[in-house]
Formats: structure tokens, C-alpha cells, sequence
């Protein structure tokens, strides 16, 4: 049996997550899917994954808070941290993640990221 890389999906609009999770299960990804930054640190808490697919405006903890949380406990995992936004992504290019991924977004980007993050 293939071991398939395991992706968490962070964002609190359904139909995003839902689009995401359909996409790279097609491509061949384990996904699982937080529908905020707190759900995200629990999950980063209680599994391994391959990669994060991150959103960066959230209610009760944004994507800068989980890249804080994810600096602090899993510092490895940041390598593979991808930021999905719509905002101006110059005010992100400081942080410490592999990419930023802006909406909208093709699939095929969205794989094509994801795959090379993995």
C-alpha cells in the first residue's frame, strides 16, 4: 500500500475547505481540515503531517498565531507551511513558511504547491 503524505487543510470558509480537500484527495493526499486556527494547533499537537495548507485570516486564532505555534512546537513543519490569503502577501513574505499561495487559486497551482511541499 502507497504511504500517502497527509495534509491539513486550515480555513474557516466550508466551501474552501471542502473545494481543497476534494482537489488534493484526487491528487492522491491524505487531508484533514481545521476549520480554525485553534482546531489547527490540536490537530499539529496530536498528528504528523507532511504539509499545511494555512489560511491567514481566521477567527479565534489567525495564520500568524498558528505559524507562532507551529515555531514553537514543531519548527520542522514551517518548511512545509503553505499561507493561502487573499491579502497582500508583501506583509507576509517575512514569515518563516515555504510559500504563499493567493486567492483566488487555480487547482492546478494549488496541487503543483502542495505537491512540492510535501
Amino acid at each position: 500500500m502507497e504511504n500517502r503524505k497527509k495534509v491539513l487543510v486550515v480555513d474557516d470558509e466550508d466551501s474552501i475547505r471542502t473545494l481543497v480537500r476534494k482537489v488534493l484527495e484526487r491528487a492522491g493526499f491524505e487531508v484533514q481540515c481545521a476549520r480554525d486556527g485553534c482546531e489547527a494547533v490540536e490537530w499539529i499537537a496530536a498528528e504528523d503531517f507532511d504539509v499545511v495548507l494555512l489560511d491567514v485570516m481566521m477567527p479565534k486564532l489567525d495564520g500568524f498565531g498558528v505559524v507562532a505555534e507551529i515555531q514553537k512546537s514543531h519548527p520542522r513543519l514551517l518548511a512545509h507551511t503553505l499561507l493561502v490569503t487573499a491579502s497582500n502577501i508583501k506583509t507576509l513574505q517575512s514569515l518563516p513558511v515555504r510559500g504563499i499561495i493567493t486567492k483566488p487559486f487555480s487547482v492546478s497551482d494549488l496541487v503543483r504547491e502542495t505537491q512540492a511541499a510535501a
